[in-house]
């Protein structure tokens, strides 16, 4: 009588499991990819602004710790946290439709701007420096604000 021997078999099968495990140990090392929910272009056109300008935004107002510019800027896209935290930064580009420029931020009556209006906006805006974190010097680098703290600043130019 002859004896069956599955010693063929058993090796399939431990060449399978082992193949299974560095498989598994593979899939877990894989770092995930990053989900992009939109550029910073695209969105730096939701909020009228060129890209440079929304760049200077994110540069002046975000804090550090949650977005670090130097990786910001060059990465493709933005992720969904940095999209959120955006929107609760700078508000909403739907909600306030109008682009804060300096011009309109000093101006009396919406319908006609006040250019002379610069100088009492720079003194009305020393006089609330510590509640906007907006030192002279960055008001004197930005033309446009973010909608959120634009709105806040007319507001409290009284303007």
């Amino acid at each position: 009588m002859e004896k069956k021997t599955n010693d063929g078999l058993g090796d399939i099968i431990n060449w399978v499991i082992w193949g299974l495990i560095f498989l598994l140990i593979w899939l877990t090392s894989q770092k995930p990819k990053k989900r992009y929910v939109t550029t910073r272009k695209a969105l730096s056109k939701q909020y009228q602004v060129d890209l440079k300008t929304f760049n200077k935004w994110v540069h002046i107002f975000s804090d550090p710790a949650i977005i670090a510019y130097n990786s910001f800027v060059k990465q493709r896209g933005v992720t969904q946290k940095q999209h959120d935290y955006f929107l609760e930064l700078f508000g909403s580009p739907t909600e306030y439709k109008r682009k804060y420029s300096k011009a309109y931020i000093v101006a009396f009556d919406d319908d006609e701007l006040e250019y002379t209006a610069y100088r009492s906006g720079r003194e009305s805006l020393r006089r609330f420096l510590d509640k906007y974190n907006i030192t002279p010097k960055i008001y004197a680098q930005l033309n446009f604000f973010p909608p959120l703290i634009g709105q806040e600043l007319k507001s409290q130019l009284g303007c």
